[in-house]
Parts: C-alpha cells; structure tokens; sequence
C-alpha cells in the first residue's frame, strides 16, 4: 500500500512516535507530506493571565489549578507528564534512514472553516499513486472534496471513544461525567466531524483517575500499533461501522462558567480530599 503522511510540520509529538515508528517498520511506501504552520505574533509575556483569559475564559481555571498542582509537586498532578508526551520531537532524530522517505511541503487554503489542499500536493498524491493518507499531527477540518481522493480515504485519531463522545476538548467530559472507559478511535474521515467509520478503538480505566489532567494523560498513551492494526483490517477488507449518534461537544460549551465550576469542585476534592 503507498501512504502519504501528513505532519504539522517537520516533527512529531512524543505521544505519537512510538506508532509512527512501528508504522514505518511495515512493507508499505510511504511518502511524507509537511505542514507549515504560519508564524503567529508574539504573546505579551506581562500580560500572561489577561492572554489566558482571552483565549480559553472560564476553562483558564482548569488550567491554573492543574499548574499549581504541577508548581507543588502534588503527587496527583500529570500536567508536566502531559507537556512532555506533548513535545514536539523533529522527524529525523526518530526516523530510522530518514532521508530515504520521499518529502513534500503540503499547503491548504481555508474556505468556510474547512481546508483544501493545494493543486501541487493533489497532483503528487495522485502521480505518486496514493492509496492511503493518515493525519498525524495535522488536525485540521477538511473540506469534503478531499476525502475520497485516494483509494481508501484518510485516517485519523480522535481522543475519545467516537461511539460516547465527539470533539473537544479531549477527555473532559469522560471525566466530568464519571466514564468508566476513556478510549482513543482511529476512524476514516466522512463529512461530519467525528462521525466517521471506526477502524480501530483502544480502551483503558479512568475510574479512579482524580483530575481532568490525569484522565486526558492516560487517553493520550493509548496510541501504539493502531495503525497497523486498521491497516490490516483495510487490506483484508473488514466490515467498518459508524459510531453511534453522540451530541457533537464544542470548546465554547467547555468554556461555560457552570461547566468549569463542575470540573473544578470535583478535582479539588478528588485530588485533594480524597
């Protein structure tokens, strides 16, 4: 099978190498495609809380009180764990003979939300005769056009069980709402976020996790040989279901003051309490 890989860029977060390399050693070809990110404006450090604020409302009080966790050494605080396993990690210090992969810049244009890639990189994933395309680190939406250019569609994860819960911000609700399970899906992408066929779903406990932090750090070191575990499904040509019908979760509702004030009693007792 010929796959083409698309990264955010030359590198690749720490969470995510350990699939891609176990990924890399199967007898497919691949081809890398790189994302370049534009440069955004500098942040005001002197106005750190005002930025936080700005960007995240309400949800900036998860974010403090998981760093004042991290700042008192508590031994229930996964943020700096999260932090390295969310380290950007550059492609050819990992990549075993990595200059032997064929590599390309990939450039989009954003039309009402969503991303067409540009007429270069559609000519060479078709001149390359491009079977597959797994997303690794390049969430973006993408415009419907895109999805049936080659063979067998696009690959991609979600942090979460697509069956339960659809969107952002990853592994919040499964905490909020006391989900035994928290799961990571590889799905194929389809016209609706989220809502694309499962090919492979890895599970593991929360139950006792005691914070938001926690939750969303064991979620993240689910990733290892799906991928080839769903490339073997599609070659010997399983059966692929769509996930049931879950509500869509989006960042504003997790911004809500109620929503906050819930996530954050329950970790101030659990964390600290109990």
């Amino acid at each position: 099978m010929k796959i083409a890989l698309f990264f955010s860029g030359n590198h690749i977060r720490r969470y995510e190498i350990e699939e891609l390399k176990n990924l890399l050693k199967t007898k497919n070809k691949f081809t890398f495609f790189y994302y370049k990110k534009k440069i955004g404006s500098k942040k005001d450090k002197k106005n750190i809380f005002s930025n936080l604020f700005f960007k995240h409302s309400f949800f900036s009080l998860v974010i403090l009180e998981q760093k004042f966790a991290e700042i008192i050494c508590h031994k229930n605080s996964f943020n700096k764990k999260i932090t390295e396993l969310l380290d950007e990690v550059k492609l050819k210090n990992i990549v075993k003979d990595y200059d032997k992969y064929e590599k390309f810049s990939l450039k989009t244009k954003k039309i009402k939300g969503r991303h067409i890639f540009d007429k270069s990189t559609i000519k060479k994933l078709k001149d390359k005769n491009i079977t597959l395309i797994v997303f690794l680190g390049f969430n973006k939406l993408i415009d419907t056009k895109m999805l049936n250019l080659v063979k067998h569609g696009i690959l991609s994860f979600h942090t979460a069980d697509t069956n339960k819960y659809k969107g952002r911000p990853s592994a919040f609700y499964e905490f909020l709402n006391n989900e035994k399970f928290g799961g990571v899906t590889l799905q194929r992408l389809s016209t609706k976020i989220d809502e694309g066929e499962i090919i492979s779903i890895k599970k593991t406990n929360i139950s006792k996790c005691k914070s938001y932090d926690e939750t969303y750090f064991k979620m993240l070191k689910l990733k290892k040989n799906m991928l080839i575990e769903g490339l073997n499904k599609i070659k010997f040509k399983k059966i692929f279901y769509k996930p049931k019908k879950t509500t869509l979760n989006k960042d504003k509702d997790s911004k809500k003051f109620f929503i906050v004030m819930k996530c954050i009693l329950k970790t101030l007792w659990k964390r600290y309490f109990s």
